[in-house]
Parts: C-alpha cells; sequence; structure tokens
C-alpha cells in the first residue's frame, strides 16, 4: 500500500545523531559489508524535542492546522542543507584529480549528495515533487552500535524537483555582482593544470564564464553588473535582451564587451558590492520576471564590513523582495565557510567555479539552478512508527520544532537523496508506517501541504543500487572529513559491491584515489 494524506503534526523525545562511520556500514548492510557513514561530518549534537506549545505556534504563514497527538514521540522536521551548496564535493573531486589531499572542512555529505543524480526507482507524486522511498534491514553489528535493540533498518529518500527547459523558463532580471579585488588576479589553481585556452587567473575564469553565460540567455531577459573591489560601481544597468534582431551571439555582443572590461584591482569591499547589487536589483525589479543576484568571488572580504552575519543581513531583507542569491566561489582555495554561509541567508545555490570545466557547466547545462526557484520554502517532516528509535541521519539540520529548521527555496532540474536509519526491539512489521510530509508556498504565498505514507512491505529492499551509490558518496565525504579512514572502508566491503551504478562507480574511483594520496597503510593491507 502507498498512499498520499495530509500527516498529523506530533511530537517526539530527542534523536541522536551518530558519526559517518555508522552510516556507511548501515547502508552496506544489504550486501552483507561492514560499511559505514553518517551525515554529520564533525560533531554528533542531539536533537532538541519541542514542547506541545512551542510545536503549536510554529511560524510558518498558513501552515495547514491539525490536531496534535501528543501520545505520539515519533516524528522530525529536516533540512538536507539550507543552501544546496555543492562546492565542497566540486573542490574535493578537483583536488583528488591533481594527486592532492582535499581540505577536511569539505567533507560535507549532504553537499556531496546535492551534487549527484541517482535516479527515480518507486517513484510517486507528492505535491511538485515525486518521491522513491526504499529500506533494507540490517543489524547492530553491521552498525558498529552498542544498543540492546536487536532489529535496524535504513531508509533511502530520493526527490525529485519540477523540471524546466530554457525556452519555457520565466524571464530573467539578472544582477552580476562580480568579484574585482586584487586576489582576484592570482592563479585559480596554484599547482600544475592543462588550461583552456590560455585562461591562468580568477578574473580570466570569471569572464571565461560570463562568456558561456550569454548563451543561456534568451529575449526578454534583463541583465546588470555591478563589480567591487575597494567600492562597488555599476558598470550595466537594464540591459535588454533584444526581442527582435537575430541570433544569441549578435544579441549578446553587447555584454561580452562589459565582460572583457572587467579588471582585478585594489581590497575586497564585498559588503559594499552586495549592497550596491541589491541597489540595483530594486531599481530594475520586474514582478513580472524571476529576480536574481548572482555572486562570482573568492569571499575573502577585507575592507568595510566583514562580518559574515552582518552581511547576511542585506540577503534575509531582499530574499522577502523575492531578489534572490547565489553565490558561485572561484579558484581552488575561495573562502568556502564564508560563502556557505552567506547563501544559507540567501537560499541560494552556492557552487565552486574552480577551472574553465565548471564554468561551461555552471552556465551551461547547470544555470537553471541558478535563475529559477521551482519551489519555495520548503520543509520536510518524517513520521515513523512509536516503537522505532531514530538512530542516523545524514541531515544538516533536524529537530521536533518546525521553528528550529531553515525552510529551503528548491531550484528546477535538482534532486536531493536522503539517508535516515531506525532501530527497534522487536521486528520490524512489513505493516509498518513511514510517513514523508511535505510543505511548500504557491506562487501566491500560501503554505500548502502533501505527504505520501509507504510501508515496510512496500519498500523493503528496493533502491538497493542508489542507497550503495550514495554510500560511496557520504563514504568519501566522510574520509575528507576524517570522521572515518581508509581501513574502515576497506573493511566494509564497500568497494568490492557489485554495482554499476555510474554514481558508485565514480565515487569508488574517488575513495581510491584518496586512500593513495593521503597512503593509508591500513587500506592498503
Amino acid at each position: 500500500m502507498i498512499h498520499n494524506h495530509q500527516t498529523r503534526a506530533r511530537h517526539q523525545t530527542p534523536v541522536h545523531h551518530w558519526r559517518a562511520l555508522l552510516l556507511t556500514s548501515l547502508l552496506l548492510a544489504a550486501c552483507g559489508s561492514d560499511e559505514q557513514s553518517d551525515s554529520s561530518l564533525t560533531s554528533s549534537p542531539q536533537i532538541g524535542s519541542a514542547t506541545e506549545d512551542s510545536l503549536a505556534e510554529t511560524s510558518l504563514p498558513d501552515e495547514p492546522t491539525s490536531e496534535i497527538d501528543t501520545t505520539d514521540l515519533s516524528y522530525f522536521y529536516f533540512s538536507y542543507d539550507d543552501s544546496a551548496s555543492t562546492a565542497s564535493r566540486d573542490l574535493t573531486l578537483f583536488y583528488l584529480d591533481q594527486g592532492q589531499t582535499p581540505l577536511a572542512n569539505w567533507g560535507r555529505a549532504y553537499e556531496y549528495l546535492n551534487a549527484e543524480t541517482f535516479g527515480a526507482f518507486n517513484s510517486q507524486t507528492v505535491g511538485p515533487f515525486e518521491v522513491s522511498i526504499g529500506a533494507y534491514n540490517t543489524t547492530a553489528s553491521e552498525l558498529m552500535v552498542n544498543s540492546e535493540h536487536a532489529y535496524f533498518t535504513a531508509l533511502g529518500i530520493d526527490i525529485q524537483g519540477p523540471s524546466l527547459t530554457k525556452d519555457a523558463r520565466d524571464n530573467l532580471v539578472l544582477t552580476l555582482l562580480v568579484d574585482t579585488s586584487g586576489s582576484m588576479d592570482s592563479p585559480f589553481y596554484n599547482g600544475t593544470y592543462e588550461t583552456i585556452d590560455g585562461l591562468d587567473t580568477r578574473i580570466e575564469l570569471v569572464k571565461y564564464g560570463l562568456d558561456k553565460l550569454r548563451f543561456s540567455l534568451k529575449a526578454g531577459d534583463v541583465v546588470n553588473l555591478v563589480e567591487f573591489n575597494t567600492a562597488a560601481s555599476t558598470l550595466l544597468e537594464g540591459w535588454h535582451y533584444d526581442l527582435d534582431s537575430g541570433s544569441d551571439t549578435v544579441n549578446t555582443a553587447a555584454l561580452a564587451n562589459y565582460f572583457d572590461q572587467l579588471v582585478a584591482n585594489g581590497s575586497t569591499n564585498l559588503d559594499a558590492g552586495i549592497q550596491q547589487a541589491y541597489r540595483v536589483a530594486l531599481r530594475t525589479f520586474d514582478a513580472s520576471k524571476d529576480n536574481r543576484v548572482i555572486m562570482l568571488t573568492d569571499a575573502y572580504a577585507n575592507t568595510g564590513e566583514t562580518n559574515v552575519d552582518v552581511i547576511a543581513n542585506n540577503l534575509t531583507l531582499n530574499d522577502q523582495e523575492g531578489i534572490y542569491f547565489s553565490g558561485i566561489g572561484i579558484g581552488a582555495d575561495f573562502d568556502s565557510d564564508f560563502l556557505d554561509e552567506l547563501t544559507d541567508a540567501g537560499k541560494g545555490t552556492y557552487s565552486a567555479m574552480v577551472t574553465p570545466a565548471d564554468a561551461s557547466r555552471l552556465f551551461g547545462d547547470g544555470f537553471m539552478r541558478f535563475v529559477d526557484v521551482a519551489v519555495r520554502d520548503v520543509l520536510f517532516m518524517l513520521d515513523y512508527p512509536q516503537n522505532w528509535e531514530h538512530r542516523v541521519s545524514a541531515a544538516e539540520e533536524s529537530s521536533t520544532d518546525a521553528d528550529a529548521i531553515q525552510t529551503i527555496n528548491y531550484s528546477y532540474n535538482s534532486e536531493q537523496f536522503f539517508f535516515e536509519a531506525f532501530s527497534a526491539d522487536t521486528e520490524f512489521a512489513s505493516s509498518d508506517e513511514i510517513t514523508l510530509q511535505i510543505r511548500w508556498k504557491d506562487n501566491d504565498g500560501v503554505t500548502q501541504q502533501d505527504s505520501l505514507t509507504v510501508t515496510m512491505g512496500d519498500i523493503l529492499d528496493t533502491g538497493t543500487s542508489q542507497i550503495q551509490a550514495a554510500a560511496a558518496v557520504t563514504a568519501l565525504a566522510e574520509l575528507v572529513s576524517t570522521n572515518t579512514h581508509c581501513s574502515d572502508i576497506a573493511a566494509s566491503g564497500l568497494l568490492t559491491l557489485n554495482n554499476e551504478h555510474d554514481t558508485y562507480l565514480r565515487y569508488k574511483t574517488a575513495i581510491e584515489d584518496y586512500c593513495s594520496i593521503t597512503s593509508d597503510v591500513h587500506y592498503a593491507d
């Protein structure tokens, strides 16, 4: 039985996050291995519980009301990354390709999962999403968990948002905010790299990407160009893509001339740049079009306001005006933590442009992620049987209090994969029900809600290849974060699975590369 329904709001006792080592073991249990992983890459915070009053008084506007059952303690709200980031994955794979060890703070598994494609396996429509849910049973020993419970199960949930083509998307008012500080004249990578068209510096990489961007625009789009270094200035305001003239190349030739004028010098007044970009974006705001600000920077703010929380406040205020923000980190060593916090506040995407190949990808097929929001203010909730105990979560945020979770804006042509695991002191019954509830705002700003309920009988041993692929993805993130080691992965059997999924094979190779680069002697054994 699989059905959609409205889910009652419920209250739950605290849930424990487990180290990443454990989740990888869980995800390989179906194949008789001892793989380990989790989503909490550096710490394992306990999820806070909410009182009945705090849950009932959630600040979500126009929230569907329902009776609260205080006897049921088995649900939680969650988010797999507030900013739909992919940067840490992009940087990690680039470094491995160059034979370099990735930085430990890049080991954020949810960003790796956001960047990859797993594919639907028993898709059901839930509101604006296509949802697949799979599960398999495992053991405490495979999890390496000291527990009196005898039974364990893992869930894999694939979420796919609406798709959209360039021709079908709404027109766009795009404000490009470009860092032209002196640091942008530095090489985009300090090691040996076979570049494209003689590109070397970060500012050259930016101009290369913007030239690719021209061909993702269409008739009716509007473009603004703002630069910032020691101060901020507007180079172009209100440029309109000609509705009547010829090809993309002809129509955007004037843009190419403006992009060519970008020159790096001075210090980095990032706050001034954001303020100027939003002044321009507000002046050219068009309610009939999508309004976006995209910043390209190495994010090393050193002039003017440098407090990320203060700078982020501008993004929060302007998000309320419907001008959404996205960030692209330039080069192999941009300040990823700083940019991640900014895009969390702006509810926009956050990616890395390390090489010219990244520029072609981001401003080609990947451009839709930056310019058109498919579903706004999305919040997920998972409801499970009262006799289950929540043991593992790969979410960036998880809580029984909806107000504690930052909602996300879901881009077109995007996908997320969720890992959650549970234990029980009795065998999981085929009639046991799991419900995924999704809330979002429609185009009128009214909160909508839909949910999908499945039974264990419906989903057991479903989506195995996708879950194994996700296991390899999270395992690499855990290696990078140093929460697990190559010897643990070798013992788990992760790299010996009979799995031809493209994502699994790519990450199997990446794990082997990581272990070779770091010379883990235990792995060699």
